[in-house]
């Protein structure tokens, strides 16, 4: 299965959202396992930073560290939906921009477009 920039990113935001909090340890041990990761490798570093950037440019979402236990939170949940809900009309009409996949409503419910 080939994943896009787009599908990874869903994959980051709900993998942080699961979690409450979560350490980039273990999200790059997530990331490892994730089916949509075909060679199964690491996250590197650098990428997760980029995809961080990427989330926040694109849809608003704000992923922060807490200094203090390292790590790793969505910032403006309350925002979250909203945010989803506009990009869930754009990847309706737009060509695929999410990997296949369109918000519906909430971030917990995710549709793959056939």
């Amino acid at each position: 299965m080939a994943t896009t920039i787009g599908s990874k990113h869903i994959w980051l935001i709900t993998t942080i959202k699961a979690a409450g909090k979560i350490s980039l340890k273990d999200i790059q041990k997530k990331y490892r396992d994730w089916a949509g990761n075909d060679i199964h490798e690491e996250m590197a570093v650098r990428t997760f930073h980029r995809h961080r950037n990427n989330i926040l440019l694109n849809m608003g979402i704000d992923i922060l560290c807490d200094r203090v236990t390292n790590e790793y939170y969505i910032s403006n949940e309350g925002e979250m939906e909203n945010s989803f809900n506009e990009k869930s009309q754009q990847a309706v009409t737009a060509s695929d921009d999410v990997g296949g996949y369109y918000f519906c409503g909430t971030y917990q419910r995710l549709l793959f477009i056939g």
